[in-house]
């Protein structure tokens, strides 16, 4: 953990940096440690919004009597005819049924329905087994201990020094995994999936059918480089693929994603999904309409996006390097940016840029298992969020706290 000196407690998650830099009373501090989305939402996304709650549209696009009430489980049909255009023009060049589609809320509330269907299904004794890439998102693992028994064991496999798939740790672990999740493009690794990666994916799933491969693909819109790649409608039964909007549509209050699958294992995270949430949010319908209707206007503004962050990225990561010597490791997408400093230890580093910089990132021992695991950590690293408002802080020297640039301490 950080050091005392620190203004920020003792934590475990991303998000537990975030919630302790809101606190009352801590000090100003610019916080890298979230990728929080700091563009506004389209125009035109926002305008249906009020148009369908001021205006009363929903009505007409409804079959529900009160629209403002709850939701089908399965999602609305304008959101599920969004979601199908998407995987015909965007993602896989295929059709995928409606019931081969579920509405969510959140990601992460894919990630603990799915989790608690696992955890509702018949296994006897044995305790459940989940897998885990190093370096791995903190709310995977979180949800694993928050949603299973307790007995649960994580096993955490390794990535190459390339942040690519240890397949042959895969392979090893599978026979006995309940679940792996990763992911794409990586958050932490920022390593999007190769073709030949689904590929070999697909084909461990396909030989380990209890095993339930989740792909997070939360940031499937925000690349750097390259081309991203990802699973279709006959990938293996037991492959979940889950997609939202809270970063590219920059609304992570609305609470909406969903789930790709086969209909099977669809329905069974549909009643755990319901038990939990008791529905999606009438957000769909905005978001639905505006991907339907707007589809031409949706792409360029991933386009926009994506440029606005790669300027960000090359901006954060350019302070990084010229005033403390640390270089970013190669990523292909995500909203983050894993870099290497010449510190002991990643809290030395935390503590370096809190209290010099005002600067708040994530110490790369948050993004590992506990010490003494036989899979290790990346070393000497620390995590960067990469955003409009604090790319422009940093790039100006705007901090309150000191006159110096943000970035100014000797390496």
């Amino acid at each position: 953990m950080p050091s005392a000196k620190a203004p920020v407690p003792r934590f475990s998650t991303m998000r537990d940096i975030f919630d302790a830099l809101c606190r009352p009373g801590a000090s100003p501090c610019i916080n890298l440690a979230a990728g929080m989305v700091e563009l506004p939402p389209p125009a035109k996304l926002t305008e249906l919004a009020s148009e369908l709650f001021l205006k009363q549209r929903v009505a007409e696009l409804s079959s529900i009597e009160n629209p403002h009430m709850y939701r089908s489980r399965l999602g609305d049909a304008v959101f599920a005819e969004a979601v199908q255009l998407l995987q015909e023009r965007l993602y896989t060049k295929a059709t995928y049924s409606l019931d081969k589609i579920l509405v969510t809320n959140g990601v992460s509330g894919a990630v603990s329905s799915t989790l608690a269907m696992i955890a509702g299904r018949p296994r006897g004794q044995r305790p459940l087994r989940c897998g885990l890439f190093v370096p791995f998102y903190t709310y995977h693992q979180e949800a694993i201990k928050t949603m299973l028994p307790v007995d649960t064991e994580i096993v955490y496999m390794p990535l190459h020094d390339d942040m690519s798939f240890d397949f042959e740790a895969l392979e090893r672990e599978a026979p006995g995994l309940d679940f792996v999740a990763f992911s794409n493009p990586g958050n932490p690794s920022c390593h999007a999936l190769t073709e030949q990666e689904v590929r070999e994916f697909e084909r461990i799933a396909a030989a380990n059918p209890s095993m339930i491969v989740f792909s997070d693909e939360i940031y499937a819109d925000i690349m750097y480089d390259g081309k991203f790649h990802t699973f279709g409608p006959s990938s293996p039964s037991n492959i979940l693929v889950a997609r939202g909007f809270s970063k590219i549509l920059s609304v992570g209050s609305w609470r909406l994603a969903y789930v790709l699958g086969q209909p099977a294992i669809l329905r069974e995270v549909a009643t755990a999904h319901d038990r939990i949430f008791v529905g999606a949010n009438i957000t769909q319908m905005a978001v639905g309409l505006y991907i339907r209707d707007h589809f031409d206007e949706f792409l360029e503004h991933i386009r926009t996006f994506n440029v606005t962050l790669c300027d960000n990225a090359d901006l954060i990561i350019g302070a990084f390097e010229e005033h403390l010597g640390w270089t970013a490791i190669p990523g292909q997408g995500s909203m983050y940016r894993l870099i290497r400093h010449d510190r002991a230890t990643d809290d030395e580093a935390f503590d370096l840029l809190v209290e010099k910089c005002a600067i708040a990132v994530v110490p790369g021992s948050l993004l590992a298992p506990p010490p003494g695991n036989k899979v290790a950590g990346n070393e000497s690293t620390i995590l960067v969020g990469i955003c409009d408002m604090r790319a422009a802080q940093i790039s100006s020297n705007a901090d309150v706290r000191h006159p110096q640039p943000l970035l100014g301490v000797s390496p």
